[in-house]
């Protein structure tokens, strides 16, 4: 009998304004430190897919937004840490509320919006997103051990 694909779900929101894109550098979490990601997380036993992304915003930048205005863009098998498997819900917004600020100090050192097309150091999951992010409907991608980090 083949084992069962075993995944931890994770959610992230990309915030789109005039060009720019909200970035929160990474910090002592033990994964892509120093790099810019967009704010999410994994999903939580008790909440949907959705309500993680909404979450998490909320979490790391104090920005506002409702399930209803999220777009699914883009899904993630990421194998890049295996035994650990992700898979990633990435969604984009572009109606929100709030000024973004730093809420997680102790998981991030900088949020902001950042010129789309001259951004500061991506994690290549972001640079993948940016990517994909005007196809039509939504992009499956799959990311094998260690191909995201081969120029790292």
């Amino acid at each position: 009998m083949t084992d069962v694909y075993r995944a931890i779900l994770v959610a992230t929101i990309t915030v789109i304004d005039d060009g720019k894109v909200l970035l929160v550098k990474r910090k002592q979490t033990g994964f892509m430190d120093g790099y810019y990601a967009t704010p999410g997380g994994h999903v939580d036993a008790d909440e949907t897919i959705r309500e993680a992304a909404v979450r998490e915003l909320k979490e790391e930048t104090g920005l506002i937004v409702k399930e209803q205005d999220l777009k699914l863009f883009h899904i993630l098998q990421d194998e890049n840490i295996a035994p650990k498997n992700y898979i990633s819900f990435r969604f984009l917004v572009k109606k929100w509320r709030g000024i973004p600020r730093l809420c997680e100090p102790e998981k991030s050192e900088d949020v902001g919006f950042f010129d789309i097309n001259n951004p500061p150091k991506l994690s290549p999951y972001v640079k993948l997103d940016l990517q994909v992010i005007n196809n039509r409907g939504v992009t499956f991608s799959r990311a094998e051990k260690g191909e995201f980090f081969k120029e790292v």
